[in-house]
C-alpha cells in the first residue's frame, strides 16, 4: 500500500494505491488531520478502500505527512500538466496519425473506470497513463531513443 501526494498551487492531489489499483482525490484545503473521518468518507474519496487496515494506513500516513513528521512519497511517474508524452504499447500508438507524435498533458491524472487517465492537447477524450511515456523537452519526436541503438 502507498499514499502518494502531489502538491499543486491550489491544493493537493492524494492517491491511495493498493492491489485494487490507484485512485486519486483532490483536496483544495487539506486538513492537518483526518483522524475524525470514517471509512465511508475515505471510500468516497478512494474506491479501493475496503477495510479498517486501509483506513488506518491512510489516516496514519496522512498525519505523518501533513504534520511534517515525514517526507511524503512522491511518485515520479505521475504526469503533470505540461509534460510531453508519446503513446506506446496500445492500438493508438500503431496508428499512423498518432505514431511518434508528442502530446502535451492538459490535466492532472484522475481515476476513470478503474484506470488512471489524463487529457492530452489535441486528443478527444481521456487517455490511460499506462500507455504514455514521458519524453524530454529536447526530444523532437516521440521515437524511442533506445530503438536506434538496436538497429
Amino acid at each position: 500500500m502507498r499514499l502518494l501526494f502531489s502538491p499543486m498551487e491550489n491544493g493537493i492531489y492524494v492517491a491511495f494505491e493498493n492491489s485494487r489499483g490507484r485512485y486519486w482525490s483532490f483536496f483544495n484545503s487539506p486538513p492537518k488531520s483526518i483522524s475524525h473521518v470514517g471509512k465511508e468518507y475515505l471510500r468516497n474519496r478512494f474506491p479501493n478502500v475496503r477495510d479498517k487496515r486501509h483506513v488506518d494506513f491512510i489516516k496514519h500516513h496522512w498525519d505523518l505527512v501533513m504534520n511534517n513528521n515525514a517526507q511524503f512519497e512522491r511518485d515520479e511517474s505521475i504526469l503533470a500538466i505540461g509534460d510531453k508524452v508519446v503513446m506506446h504499447t496500445c492500438h493508438e500508438a500503431q496508428h499512423e496519425t498518432y505514431r511518434d507524435r508528442v502530446w502535451i498533458v492538459e490535466s492532472h491524472p484522475w481515476s476513470s473506470g478503474g484506470r488512471e487517465v489524463v487529457m492530452l492537447s489535441g486528443f478527444s477524450g481521456a487517455f490511460a497513463t499506462k500507455f504514455l511515456r514521458r519524453v524530454d523537452d529536447d526530444t523532437e519526436d516521440g521515437r524511442d531513443p533506445s530503438a536506434a541503438s538496436r538497429n
